[in-house]
């Protein structure tokens, strides 16, 4: 899913599963987005897609802490930090072109 596509895909979800209270969309471009999900005030997923390195990453924070972090290549099981670093570099080559 893209940037562009997941404030919407969130929002259908938020309204789907009642333990999400609240969205925040805290950052928003045409490659990539930042949003919250509440759980509570002081618990919540924060997710940021950026399109131009093809990364999803996942936090929860807790009272300010973060208490799990995953990553698309992580999640996915496929990837590996070394791949995930060859996509960095080839895609910052590509800016520079």
């Amino acid at each position: 899913m893209n940037a562009a596509d997941l404030p919407a895909a969130l929002g259908m979800e938020l309204k789907r599963r009642k333990y999400f209270v609240h969205m925040d969309v805290l950052e928003q471009t045409l490659s990539l987005v930042k949003i919250r999900l509440y759980i509570s005030p002081d618990l919540f997923v924060q997710v940021y897609r950026n399109d131009r390195y093809q990364t999803t990453n996942l936090v929860l924070i807790h009272n300010g802490h973060v208490c799990l972090r995953g990553t698309n290549w992580m999640a996915a099981g496929t990837g590996t930090r070394l791949t995930h670093k060859k996509n960095m570099i080839k895609a910052k080559r590509e800016e520079n072109q």
